[in-house]
């Protein structure tokens, strides 16, 4: 039982550690508004459409 409980703290502490400077680094991405992010993905397929086939 005792192992299982260090496990589970060992586990917590490195969650903890990694998700710290991911989060601070993901931060300001996740304030933007979504509209920002739909606009981004259009713009994104319009320009990865394919051009004119030549025959």
């Amino acid at each position: 039982m005792a192992a299982l409980i260090l496990l589970v703290v060992l586990g917590l502490t490195v969650g903890l550690v990694w998700m710290g400077p991911l989060t601070a680094l993901f931060s300001p991405t996740a304030g933007l508004h979504p509209l920002r992010w739909l606009l981004l993905v259009v713009v994104l397929w319009l320009l990865a459409g394919q051009g004119r086939r030549q025959v």
